[in-house]
C-alpha cells in the first residue's frame, strides 16, 4: 500500500510567539582610554562632530562585539577590550552632539558597549517561523 500526504503549513511569527534570537547591546560602564598603542579598542574610529550618538556609533560598530563613545564626537569599535580600567559614569559627561538626551563620553573617558544576544521573546517553544510557507512531504512505503 502507498500513502502520501502533503501537509502545507503556513506560520506568521506573532508577538507571543518565540522569534530569533537579535543582538542587543548592553553598556559595561565608563572606562578610562589611553593613546596608541594602548587604546580600549584598537585603532578602529569613527568622527562624527555634529551629529554622533549613541545609537550611530553601535551601529557603525555592527561588525564588532564592542563599541565605545568618547571625547563626545568618537566612536571606537573593536573585537576585543585593551586592559580598560573603569572611571566613574560621573566622568563620562559629554553630551553627544546628535542626541543631547545622551551621553558620549568624556576627556580620556569612554562608555564600552557590548554586543550579545538578547533573551528570547516571550511564548511558547518550538521551532522558529517566518511568513513563508513551509511544505512537507511525508511519504510511506
Amino acid at each position: 500500500m502507498h500513502v502520501s500526504v502533503l501537509l502545507l503549513l503556513s506560520l506568521t511569527t506573532v508577538a507571543t510567539a518565540r522569534t530569533r534570537a537579535s543582538w542587543a547591546w548592553s553598556s559595561l560602564g565608563c572606562f578610562v582610554d589611553r593613546d596608541v598603542p594602548n587604546r580600549l579598542l584598537g585603532s578602529v574610529i569613527m568622527t562624527d562632530a555634529y551629529e554622533q550618538t549613541v545609537e550611530r556609533c553601535l551601529a557603525r560598530c555592527s561588525a564588532y562585539n564592542y563599541a565605545l563613545v568618547e571625547n563626545g564626537r568618537e566612536c571606537f569599535c573593536g573585537s576585543t577590550i585593551n586592559n580598560g580600567t573603569s572611571a566613574a559614569m560621573s566622568e563620562c559627561n559629554f553630551k553627544c552632539p546628535g542626541d543631547s538626551t545622551e551621553v558620549c563620553g568624556g576627556v580620556w573617558r569612554g562608555e564600552i558597549y557590548e554586543k550579545g544576544p538578547s533573551a528570547w521573546c516571550v511564548g511558547a517553544p518550538g521551532p522558529i517561523f517566518t511568513s513563508e510557507e513551509k511544505h512537507f512531504q511525508v511519504q510511506e512505503l
